[in-house]
């Protein structure tokens, strides 16, 4: 059932998305071409999921906790369903009218600053990307290369919030 509701669904390909309230403009790494004039990088976004701590146990109950992980945006898609129910569909299921989803190439962080600052190191992606519910992405973060690895900067960290509280 679940791949007849898929192939009801128009699905987009999106290469730009914005968070809401002035947030960050994100795109999609294979979609978007970045200009040679402009050297930045906005395809490396922060995101949260909630992680099973009981995956390896599959008799134990769900344990859920949110994590925060770093990667590439590489596509936005759009699924848009009928408004019409499906006669394949039960009454009872109930099928949102769009979903966004992104798909995102998390970076392999191999250690986190020292000093506790939002500094988080890696030197590969996975090779494997994942499918995220777009809601789950919170901005984009900067990186530069630092040593023999690549350090990101979560730009929205705990001193940037600080920082934001001091303004007038």
């Amino acid at each position: 059932m679940a791949l007849q509701i898929i192939d009801s669904a128009k699905i987009e390909v999106w290469g730009r998305l914005k968070k809401l309230g002035e947030g960050d403009t994100m795109l999609a790494s294979n979609v978007v071409k970045k200009s040679g004039e402009d050297g930045r990088d906005a395809t490396f976004v922060r995101y949260e999921l909630y992680v099973d701590r009981n995956a390896r146990f599959p008799n134990r109950a769900p344990d859920l906790e949110l994590q925060t992980f770093y990667g590439q945006l590489q596509y936005i898609f759009v699924l848009k369903f009928p408004t019409d129910p499906l006669p394949f569909v039960p009454p009872a299921i109930k099928i949102p009218a769009v979903i966004g989803v992104g798909s995102i190439q998390q970076c392999r962080i191999i250690r986190d600053h020292p000093l506790g600052l939002d500094i988080h190191y890696y030197k590969t992606l996975y090779p494997t990307p994942e499918i995220v519910d777009i809601a789950s992405i919170q901005c984009l973060v900067a990186r530069t290369r630092w040593e023999k690895e690549i350090a990101i900067f979560d730009r929205s960290g705990d001193l940037a919030r600080a920082n934001a509280d001091f303004q007038e």
